[in-house]
């Protein structure tokens, strides 16, 4: 089964990633080192505003049965120290209270070299609906991001803990490529394809901080730390340089390692939209 569900994730990016390649062969263009010309596009310190849609709430690669878009509004500071900030909120259509969650976030982004980078981060979950027991079951998130990019590939380990009344760890560990294709309306817009595949690890595969699931009281179900879900992205993004962006992206989850508590195991294909535009910067 799994061999089968990998060989389609194979011809799925296939299918997605040859047209790409022809147009970078008529445009005489080859996938290039995005990673320098990003920092040189992008202002040093700013605020943005961002909004992302999915159309599945997604966990470890799991919905739990429950059948709900999301809608993610968020507003985000970057100094050129390395310092960030944000805030954002999350809607989920089926919950009770649709406003479900507020996260605070504080991080600061170090660069070890040209390729080697880290990153430490911080956010706390505000939940909005549930017991107190629920809603203080997970809600301190303490991050790493180790991330390694030669060229045009991008490769991150990205462990976090998350306590509360409870205690989970999760972990990613990740694998991008980056295509460029610049000047494609204008002298300052770029599309950009980046494939992604990533492996998602946890030692609590539920969504602990939702109510319910199938009627069903929500407990914590936790593990030995191993592979929860493996997931495909295929995201597209236009960007109009140093003013705004907006990229779709499919995506196919492949849940694994069932638990006692939970029921059948099913994959989920799912898309997403987001759309980010700049407030204020400064070089």
């Amino acid at each position: 089964m799994i061999i089968k569900q990998l060989a389609f994730a194979f011809v799925f990016s296939v299918i997605v990633w040859t047209p790409q390649y022809f147009y970078a062969q008529r445009a005489k263009i080859e996938p290039v080192d995005t990673s320098e010309a990003e920092t040189e596009e992008s202002p040093d310190t700013y605020l943005s505003f961002g909004t992302s849609y999915d159309s599945k709430v997604v966990y470890q690669g799991r919905t739990d049965g429950v059948v709900q878009f999301g809608l993610s509004p968020s507003l985000s500071f970057q100094h050129k120290i390395g310092f960030n900030a944000s805030v954002s909120g999350d809607i989920w259509s089926a919950e009770p209270k649709p406003f479900a969650r507020t996260t605070v976030g504080l991080g600061w982004d170090f660069d070890l070299s040209d390729a080697w980078s880290i990153g430490v981060g911080y956010e706390r979950w505000i939940l909005h609906d549930g017991t107190a027991e629920e809603m203080n079951a997970l809600v301190n998130n303490f991050s790493l991001d180790f991330g390694f990019a030669p060229g045009s590939w991008l490769f991150s380990v990205s462990p976090s803990l998350i306590t509360g009344t409870s205690q989970a760890i999760n972990g990613n560990i990740s694998v991008s490529k980056i295509f460029t294709f610049p000047n494609v309306f204008s002298q300052k817009d770029k599309i950009l394809f980046l494939p992604n595949i990533e492996v998602v690890l946890a030692t609590d595969t539920r969504f602990s901080f939702q109510k319910k699931f199938n009627g069903k009281k929500t407990t914590t179900s936790k593990t030995v730390f191993r592979p929860a879900a493996y997931e495909l992205t295929l995201p597209i993004k236009y960007k109009q340089t140093g003013k705004w962006s907006v990229g779709a992206a499919f995506h196919y989850a492949i849940p694994v390692n069932q638990t006692k508590d939970e029921g059948k195991l099913e994959n989920v294909a799912y898309f997403s939209l987001d759309f980010n535009v700049f407030l204020w910067q400064k070089k």
